[in-house]
């Protein structure tokens, strides 16, 4: 029953991770604490161990629909380039962080964040930049730095960063979504390594377990998963930036709402 239940979560997050360039994570993660609570996991860990199985999952979700996003020829390399230099500091310092704070905080700090970005999308009627201009490489890099960080230590992609930054960069809303999926791909990768040779040693871990990643519900998930971030991504060329923007607040709002609630 319990593995009907990932499968069904990445049915989900597949889809959304293809059509709003998130990796799903902002779903994994409350769902997967509250799954593990369930099944009585240590409440210590819990929250790590979702936020590392989300990191596993997202090598694939947002590897599936990157691959859709490249063949759509959508996503902007320069970007994609030196916000990768960014990334590969950013989330071994996340991963690092993550170790040593308590689940608790990391869920409130997960909610709010998920609400000011539903707020601050709701509001703005327009994303894109008004320039067009891409700001200084180094700030690219020190923009993959920070968000990177953060998005390791929530289990995310960093969807809820890019996405508008990217847009204010002067990207379509299409473009924006490639090029953050493409962005969350490096952040899962060397998240999860993270995740699985960085854990606890005092405390005692659930079966099927490798550092925070908990397999069982990392496979059920990916077997969901990868299908539907290819048809979430086709849906993302296919949709007008208002049916893609909307949604995504949407979806911050609820998530935030429970991941609060659940602390």
């Amino acid at each position: 029953m319990l593995f009907i239940s990932y499968l069904l979560l990445g049915i989900i997050t597949g889809t959304l991770a293809g059509l709003l360039g998130i990796g799903g994570g902002l779903i994994i993660v409350p769902t997967l604490a509250l799954l593990f609570s369930f099944q009585q996991f240590n409440p210590e860990i819990s929250t790590h161990l979702a936020i590392g199985t989300s990191l596993a999952c997202m090598i694939f979700t947002t590897g599936s629909a990157t691959v859709t996003h490249f063949y759509k020829k959508a996503i902007s390399w320069p970007v994609l380039f030196f916000m990768t230099i960014g990334i590969i500091c950013g989330s071994l310092a996340g991963g690092l962080i993550t170790n040593s704070l308590n689940g608790k905080w990391l869920k409130i700090f997960l909610g709010c964040f998920a609400w000011g970005m539903a707020i601050k999308m709701f509001k703005e009627r327009h994303v894109t930049s008004t320039t067009g201009k891409m700001p200084a490489k180094p700030f690219l890099i020190l923009f993959g730095v920070l968000s990177s960080c953060i998005s390791t230590m929530l289990g995310i992609g960093g969807a809820i960063f890019n996405v508008p930054a990217f847009c204010r960069f002067g990207l379509t809303i299409q473009h924006a979504v490639a090029t953050a999926s493409a962005c969350s791909l490096p952040v899962a990768v060397i998240g999860t390594l993270t995740s699985i040779f960085v854990e606890k040693s005092t405390i005692s871990f659930p079966e099927y377990t490798k550092g925070y990643v908990y397999w069982p519900a990392f496979l059920g998930i990916i077997i969901g998963s990868i299908p539907c971030a290819r048809i979430g991504a086709i849906l993302a060329h296919r949709l007008p930036k208002q049916y893609i923007r909307i949604p995504f607040a949407i979806l911050l709002i609820i998530v935030g709402g429970e991941l609060i609630l659940s602390s």
